[in-house]
């Protein structure tokens, strides 16, 4: 097979040979994000969460949280209160070398988890304090975030 590629010129009636450019790859994906230990996120937003109705009546608020990259790609993961308070719960034994801000407290007894400014007043809080943690160069790169990003189990690390 050739290299070259028959062309139309402008002037219908001239044949040119042109030659194809290399093309050059580049990995884009969400693994790459952690490939250095600097901050790999440039900003982090929370929307509106979505509840969602469960099999057996109970219902739960799930949070999309996207997030842009230094290098300006963007990417969207869902999460639900309990997945932010366990990485709460992980990065607790690095946070002598860099303190976070206050973790949103769970619902009261007789709190309506539902109710719209309490949703509002957690989505400000939940996005405030990620943004502390994606942000932080002591702790962006550390496994429990990746883990937390990637939405899976890193078998090893580097």
């Amino acid at each position: 097979m050739s290299d070259e590629h028959t062309h139309l010129d402008q002037n219908l009636g001239e044949l040119t040979k042109l030659v194809p450019h290399p093309i050059t790859l580049q990995n884009n994906s969400n693994e790459q994000l952690f490939a250095s230990d600097s901050v790999w996120c440039a900003n982090c937003t929370i929307a509106e969460p979505t509840i969602i109705q469960g099999i057996n009546g109970g219902k739960y608020a799930l949070w999309t949280i996207e997030f842009e990259t230094v290098r300006g790609a963007r990417f969207k993961i869902r999460k639900r209160y309990n997945d932010f308070d366990e990485l709460r719960n992980k990065l607790e034994k690095y946070t002598g070398k860099t303190e976070l801000p206050k973790f949103p407290p769970r619902s009261g007894l007789f709190q309506d988890r539902f109710d719209p400014a309490f949703l509002e007043s957690r989505r400000k809080s939940l996005e405030y304090w990620l943004s502390s943690v994606v942000l932080n160069p002591a702790i962006c790169c550390r496994k429990e975030v990746k883990e937390f990003v990637l939405g899976k189990k890193l078998i090893s690390e580097n």
